[in-house]
This record gives structure tokens, sequence and C-alpha cells, in this order.
């Protein structure tokens, strides 16, 4: 039986800059779709997972374009609302070599922040064997707080996993502010994305504990299993990139990417938290699950957009190349 996910969260009209382009250069744009959770949802459809994502979009051609960029996708759509007048937008001015990125945010007041979804918590997790939040949802309002909290813990009830994706982003909110949300919603969380700058900030743990992953751990022992990437930033265009995964004591490690050029990086999170959710759901060994999430995500930085398009065959098959193969 074809398992089900469904993700909840904003979807995003990116407007980014050509490459080597100053905002003040633009004449035109390039636009992408995207949102943490769609991504995420996309990547694992197109895999052949049943995914749904709730969320809510403006009711014109532009709300449209977000819905038939998910049903182009494989998303069902069934849990999509409407109504409003704004889709949340963001303008990317690309980095290159020592020149980073540039993103400046323009979502307030969006269609999804100012609006409720209407849609109950039974329509939306039935049948459901995962929901997967992110803490962008939380960071937008006190209302999306208590509305995640809600459905988090109707999953509970009804014995749904939950993923959540802390995806910490200091031009939403504090730290503080983020820390106190999260204090609401770890609670009821069995997979976490979470690392070591997230270990002190909002699970308590302090600045030199070497085994945090355990340290995060004691603070909610509900959670079952941490994931999370490592980056080393050598320039905008060339980073190496390692997951890991830690569950039970013992950490799961793939090896390090060397990535270079880069072509585009947003969305490699999410493509990581995709390839963690499909090994959870296909009960593949931790070792397969960090190395085919990792590679899905280093493979992400050489696709232009937000959403990862590598099929699930061709991570196999490049993990089957590699020395001695991975077993599930």
């Amino acid at each position: 039986m074809t398992k089900k996910v469904v993700t909840l969260g904003e979807m995003l009209l990116r407007l980014s800059t050509r490459t080597g382009q100053r905002f003040s250069q633009a004449d035109a744009f390039q636009v992408h779709i995207g949102g943490a959770e769609a991504n995420v949802a996309i990547n694992l459809a197109r895999w052949g997972y049943h995914t749904a994502l709730a969320t809510i979009v403006p009711d014109h051609p532009i709300g449209q374009l977000a819905v038939d960029h998910l049903e182009r996708h494989q998303v069902d759509t069934a849990f999509v609302e409407q109504k409003g007048t704004r889709l949340g937008t963001y303008y990317l001015e690309s980095g290159n070599h020592i020149k980073q990125p540039k993103v400046v945010y323009d979502r307030a007041f969006s269609s999804f922040a100012t609006e409720h979804l209407e849609h109950d918590d039974h329509t939306l997790l039935a049948g459901a064997d995962l929901l997967h939040v992110t803490g962008i949802t939380l960071a937008l309002s006190s209302q999306w707080i208590d509305r995640v909290v809600q459905l988090l813990k109707y999953a509970k009830e009804k014995q749904v996993k939950v993923s959540l994706d802390m995806n910490y982003r200091a031009s939403l909110w504090s730290i503080e502010e983020a820390r106190l949300a999260f204090e609401k919603v770890l609670p009821y969380i069995d997979y976490c994305s979470a690392g070591q700058l997230d270990a002190p900030a909002f699970f308590g743990v302090s600045d030199d504990t070497d085994d945090y992953f355990t340290a995060m751990k004691r603070s909610y022992p509900n959670i079952e299993l941490f994931y999370s990437t490592k980056r080393d930033v050598i320039s905008a265009s060339h980073h190496k990139l390692h997951g890991q995964i830690w569950q039970d004591g013992a950490v799961a490690q793939s090896k390090q990417y060397d990535i270079y050029p880069i072509v585009d990086r947003v969305g490699a999170g999410d493509a990581f938290t995709a390839g963690v959710i499909h090994g959870l759901l296909s009960n593949a060994t931790l070792d397969y699950t960090v190395q085919f999430a990792t590679l899905n995500a280093v493979l992400k930085h050489s696709i232009e957009g937000d959403i990862s398009l590598i099929e699930r065959q061709e991570i196999e098959q490049l993990l089957a190349n590699q020395s001695g193969g991975i077993s599930r």
C-alpha cells in the first residue's frame, strides 16, 4: 500500500536575478515556485508516495500558478484553499565565488499568514502515515503556532508520525520567540531535523557538549530520531556537505561531498528531509537512509529552482556505483 505524507506550510513565489547580476542591475527576474513543505511533498510524490500539501494561496492567477505547480508534480491539492489576495514572495540575488547570495522577503500579509485553514484535523490526516511541518510556519504568527499544536496533538491521538524541520530563520523571528514556540511543539515530534547550532539555542544544551544529539534526546525523550546536514562553505560556489542521522545513541554519517560549482542551493535541505522521510517510510537502514538523503541534497545543488528533480532510481544507481554499494 502506498504510504501517505501530509505537509503543512506556505508556498512562495521566488524572483531571482540572473547569475552575476545585482538587484540594482536586474531588468528581469527568473520565476520559481517554492516553499519548504511543498518542496518535500513534491520530492516524495515524484518517488511514488501519496503526498498532500495543506496551504492557503490567493484566489487569482498567481495563486493558481502555485496550485498548477503542485499538480504538475502529482501532489494532492485537495487541502489547498484559495482565498485572500497575496502569495508570499522573496527576491534572491545570486551569489558567486566570494560574493554571498542575498535574500529579501516580501511575505507580510500573505494569504497564508492572514487567513485561516478551514479543513479540520480529521480530514487533513485521514489515512496519513506521516505529517511534516517546519519552524517556518510557526514563525508566521501566534495563530499558526496554535493551529500546528492542535494538529500535532490530533496526530498523536491517531498514531500518525510527525516530522519537524526546525529550519530557524533569523529574518523571520528571534531565537527567544522561536524557543517559546518550539517548547510547545517538540513534545509531539517523532523525527526532528536539528543539529549542533539548534542544540544550545532550543534544547538548552551546553555549547561545549560533544554528544549533542543524546543531550537533545534527554530534553525530549519522545523524539525517536534526529537528522541534520553539516555544510562547510568555501565560497558561494563551493561547499562541502555531509549528512548525519542519530537514533538510539548511534550516529550514521554519509560520505562528505565536494560540491562545485553550485547551480542553486535553495531547497537542498528540503531534498535531504525528503530523503530521510523516504528511508523511514520504507524501513531502510539508517546507513542507507543517510547516504540516500545526502546524495539527493547534493544533487539538488545542480538543479535550478526550488525542487529536486532527481528520480529515486537515479540516486540508488549512483549509490550502487559507490564502493560496495549501500545496503537497505
